[in-house]
């Protein structure tokens, strides 16, 4: 039997249902069950990761060191990009922030991925693949700024 385009599958949804409290037959997330809140955790833990890469990037773009460079000012070159010693000083605990924020994500959303991966499956498309990738990119987020953190404390 077919079902309409983006509906799950009536059987595995009452599976679904039996298994984890907190989804309707559209297997969307009912407010109040631990699903839902799974799912706003690493919502959250996703813009304050954003923010904390905007906050870094905005940062950066404000610390950049102009042509002609100072000669009494001590610098260096991160990602391609040449900073005072003062703004080394500045981004280094921005990088860090973003880093372990884009961590916690990763681990969130992964955790999110295990407990609830039968429920993204059954959503059809390429929803776990989606969120997998999501996961993915957080965690090498996290790594990314890590590094950064390390090469702008070298300036520092």
């Amino acid at each position: 039997m077919s079902y309409p385009p983006n509906q799950p599958d009536p059987a595995v949804v009452a599976g679904l249902q039996k298994r984890f409290s907190g989804l309707d037959n559209n297997l969307t997330y009912q407010p109040g069950h631990r699903i839902h809140n799974a799912y706003t955790t690493y919502k959250a833990a996703d813009a304050s990761a954003g923010a904390a890469s905007r906050a870094y990037k905005d940062e950066a773009q404000r610390q950049k060191a102009s042509k002609p460079y100072d000669p009494n000012q001590k610098r260096g070159t991160v990602g391609g990009v040449t900073y005072y010693q003062a703004g080394h000083q500045v981004l280094a605990p921005r990088a860090g922030d973003a880093s372990k924020k884009a961590g916690e994500h990763a681990n969130k959303r992964a955790g999110f991925n295990s407990m609830y991966g039968d429920v993204l499956k059954a959503k059809g498309g390429n929803t776990y693949q989606t969120h997998v990738a999501a996961a993915d990119a957080a965690k090498a987020s996290s790594e990314k700024y890590d590094r950064l953190k390390k090469q702008h404390q070298k300036h520092s």
